[in-house]
């Protein structure tokens, strides 16, 4: 059965369509794993895949799947990172998937020399398989032959099962970039559509074989759940863009945007436990007592969002805290923030800690994260103990009352941070498409 009829089938059901079945969680779960197996290709013409000895330097061409509308917009993490590989493959096609959603984008836009951006926009989620197959094949597949060598998905729900499909279709290699922690909940509950996101992640990674994420700690939680990837769960390489931010240009102010605060506090929050975030509040709220002008934005979202919200009240401080969703330019927050509060103990926070050095905003962090190993409290930075609130407080007051040291301390981790963090821009490209392109070398089940 094909997916979109799959999908369509379902999509009808969590309209409302009345039928008898069994549990549809369990019913998602079986039918997924067996009618996928059994998709018929959409595009019957295809050639087997041309191979050759060796490739030159850029000859690899690649296929990126996303749902991440932001990838049109210049300047944000989705956008840049396009634009990265751009000189590092021979050509980039760019699916974009997107379900009765709006802003709509041109079919086709070609914003660099070597990529093509390709936007399928339907109305029901049983229709984009087929929307996505027809425009494959105008644009993708040339004389017969699919163009991509390589196709790289960047979700395990909707991206994922599309590459995945591709790939069957098309004898060609997967590789899953993982950001978010599907296994969790609250994760899952974000995803649209829930029912097929709830079974995908599963379903993609007992066939996967290569997979990419962007720290250890997601490394090891995909590893505590199909522990067969141990040898196929990498890394990408990471690379910290010092200069780029120093010179970027904001296009958000915070200061104007809360003309009310004179004196604004940042914190980077996924809204779990490791972003400890309650600890910040906590440290934060004497302060916001005390000083009606000074403000805390809280950038990011999760699962511990309402409890969050639940502190602020219990606090008092509810109106001189607000409420950021995650933002693609983290740079323009920190650049007119006056202070960075992060205490998080995950390392996919590091980069907030790194930006927020190299534009000279002053910093509190957790000793025991890559702040500790990089800064010396009270010369570079003030470091504070995790679950240590009142540090917090003592902190902000510090900042607040000595302009010295809001000057001194950044400047210092600025130099810190220029000194010890390798800048070698060409390595770190190369080594991103080398993690790439490793998948050619292993068998898509």
């Amino acid at each position: 059965m094909d997916v979109y009829l799959w999908l369509r089938r379902y999509t009808i059901v969590m309209l409302g369509t009345k039928k008898k079945s069994r549990d549809p969680h369990i019913k998602a779960q079986e039918e997924l794993n067996t009618e996928l197996n059994e998709l018929a290709p959409l595009i019957t013409t295809q050639e087997k895949r041309k191979t050759t000895s060796e490739s030159s330097h850029n000859n690899q061409r690649l296929l990126i799947i996303t749902t991440d509308a932001s990838i049109h917009e210049r300047g944000s993490l989705a956008y840049r990172r396009m634009h990265d590989l751009d000189s590092q493959f021979r050509e980039i096609h760019v699916l974009l998937l997107r379900v009765n959603k709006k802003p709509h984008f041109e079919t086709v836009v070609h914003p660099l020399d070597s990529v093509w951006i390709y936007t399928i926009e339907t109305t029901y989620y049983w229709q984009l398989f087929k929307a996505a197959s027809a425009q494959i094949h105008s644009h993708v597949v040339f004389a017969g032959d699919f163009r991509a060598d390589v196709i790289v998905a960047e979700d395990l729900c909707l991206a994922g099962l599309m590459a995945w499909w591709l790939g069957r279709t098309y004898k060609r290699p997967v590789q899953y970039h993982i950001y978010d922690n599907f296994w969790d909940t609250s994760v899952i509950q974000t995803q649209t559509p829930t029912f097929v996101c709830r079974n995908a992640a599963a379903f993609l990674l007992s066939r996967a074989t290569s997979v990419r994420v962007h720290s250890e700690t997601q490394r090891q939680a995909i590893l505590h759940y199909t522990p067969r990837l141990k040898d196929s769960v990498d890394l990408l390489p990471g690379y910290y863009d010092l200069e780029a931010w120093e010179k970027q240009e904001p296009c958000i102010d915070l200061r104007a945007t809360y003309p009310q605060f004179k004196f604004i506090l940042v914190h980077v929050s996924s809204m779990r436990q490791a972003s400890h975030t309650d600890t910040v509040l906590a440290g934060v709220a004497p302060i916001l007592r005390q000083y009606p002008t000074v403000g805390l934005v809280i950038l990011g979202n999760g699962p511990m969002r309402s409890k969050i919200e639940h502190i602020a009240i219990s606090f008092g401080v509810q109106n001189q805290v607000e409420f950021v969703p995650t933002p693609h330019d983290i740079v323009s927050y920190l650049k007119t923030a006056h202070l960075l509060v992060q205490l998080s103990d995950n390392d996919e926070d590091d980069e907030a800690l790194m930006i927020a050095a190299a534009v000279r905003l002053p910093i509190i962090a957790n000793v025991c994260t890559l702040a500790g190993t990089l800064f010396k409290n009270l010369e570079s930075a003030r470091l504070c103990e995790t679950g240590d609130s009142s540090c917090i407080t003592k902190a902000i007051t510090t900042y607040l009352n000595e302009n010295e040291s809001r000057v001194r301390l950044p400047m210092n981790a600025h130099d810190i941070v220029f000194d010890r963090v390798r800048q070698d821009y060409a390595s770190y490209l190369k080594a991103y498409k080398e993690s790439i392109i490793a998948c050619t070398h292993t068998k898509e089940s």
